[in-house]
């Protein structure tokens, strides 16, 4: 049995926008939805023995506490950066039990406030480091004893756990090279994943303010261990590009498990520039959110293949201005109407794919290029405020026989 994938997500390191990715490679039924431990703690573990990827912001508690034995991924991101990006969020959610006591300091203030041990100390490293649940329930009961929480912090035995797990990762990423890591997580897992989504991202038009040197000197303190580590993440990240970097990416060997020939929506599947699945009227959907959206299929036959789907655009005629390519090649397609219980125009879309234009190892990436998306609320008064690119219904490969 393959063991599951768990994705160790440490806050504000770009971890929503690869969790999105992830999880489209799976069924929903092999995902979980929890997002915090104390979720995850609530769950009976005959339902966590059917998980094929786990994702939340467990740190490495599931390490000890899952019936499974798990392949651990993580990413983790400049102290500092992350620090500053963890404070914006506290002030911009308003369900953060910090909220209203962040709401109206500076950052500055933030770094020497009573709040700020138990908000970064060594945040990163309690993420990778602590796997006893024991040790969570003490940093929780020593919140407001700030010399406790910090001795419990402050520990050697935390950076040396940190150490031993960050090495036992099968994949350690790099948030500020968000874009390259995803390439050689790619290449570590045998499937293509999008790069070019991005979810739950802080504010970037303010700026960190100007530091003095006492603010500066605090927060070193504060990173400390996070700073170890994010040096032994950058060598091992070396490490991982050094391994795949005379490898491209159609001569990668692929993963046939994370591939289907019949994208269905419903079973995991391979893809990037997509949004959520939604459902309507008994049928599931998924909309993009760029004007380039794509899908993955993997062929292990040398035999001519079809492409089917059907597809729709929020105004009709872009379905027509539509152009496919296939591994970067333009396709000459076929549309047909095809009405359907959601209402609107939906059109079937098809192709041939001759096998010259496959990669060595099978891969196959349809790419739809439109020449625009819509916003129904600013360009037609409407409540859904998304910007909307291609409808896909479902999409499959046939042998041609």
């Amino acid at each position: 049995m393959i063991a599951p994938i768990y994705f160790n997500h440490i806050p504000k390191t770009a971890g929503t926008s690869l969790r999105h990715s992830l999880s489209r490679l799976f069924a929903p039924e092999k995902c979980r939805p929890e997002w915090f431990l104390e979720d995850y703690l609530k769950v009976p573990s005959a339902q966590l023995e059917a998980v094929g990827f786990l994702a939340g912001h467990f740190g490495a508690y599931p390490l000890t506490l899952h019936p499974r034995k798990l392949k651990t991924l993580t990413f983790l991101r400049e102290p500092i950066s992350r620090a500053y990006s963890h404070f914006l969020h506290i002030q911009n959610d308003k369900s953060h039990p910090s909220n209203q006591a962040v709401a109206d300091m500076s950052f500055c203030d933030f770094i020497h406030s009573d709040l700020s041990e138990f908000e970064l100390l060594n945040y990163q490293a309690r993420f990778i480091g602590f796997s006893d649940i024991g040790d969570h329930l003490a940093a929780l009961s020593r919140r407001e004893d700030r010399a406790s929480l910090t001795t419990l912090l402050n520990s050697r035995r935390l950076l040396e756990r940190a150490k031993e797990n960050l090495s036992r990762c099968f994949f350690v990423g790099l948030t500020e090279s968000y874009a390259s890591s995803l390439d050689m997580l790619s290449r570590h897992m045998g499937v293509p994943l999008e790069n070019d989504a991005r979810f739950n991202v802080a504010k970037t038009d303010v700026p960190m303010p100007t530091l003095s040197q006492a603010d500066k000197s605090r927060l070193e303190w504060l990173t400390r261990f996070d700073r170890d580590l994010y040096e032994l993440a950058k060598l091992i990240a070396a490490q991982q590009a050094a391994a795949c970097q005379s490898m491209s990416l159609s001569e990668m060997p692929l993963s046939a498990q994370y591939f289907n020939d019949h994208v269905d929506l419903v079973s995991g599947w391979v893809g990037g520039g997509w949004g959520p699945v939604e459902c309507y009227a008994g049928s599931q959907y998924v909309w993009s959110s760029t004007m380039q959206p794509w899908i993955g299929f993997l062929l292990q036959r040398p035999v001519k293949h079809r492409f089917f789907s059907r597809v729709a655009t929020y105004d009709a005629q872009d379905v027509d201005d539509m152009a496919v390519t296939l591994n970067g090649v333009p396709v000459a397609t076929s549309t047909h109407p095809c009405p359907g219980a959601e209402g609107g125009s939906f059109s079937y879309l098809w192709f041939d794919i001759p096998y010259e234009l496959v990669h060595p190892n099978g891969l196959i990436e349809v790419r739809f290029h439109i020449k625009r998306t819509v916003n129904p609320k600013r360009d037609h008064g409407l409540e859904d405020d998304r910007d909307l690119g291609l409808y896909l219904n479902w999409a499959r490969v046939q042998a041609c026989v």
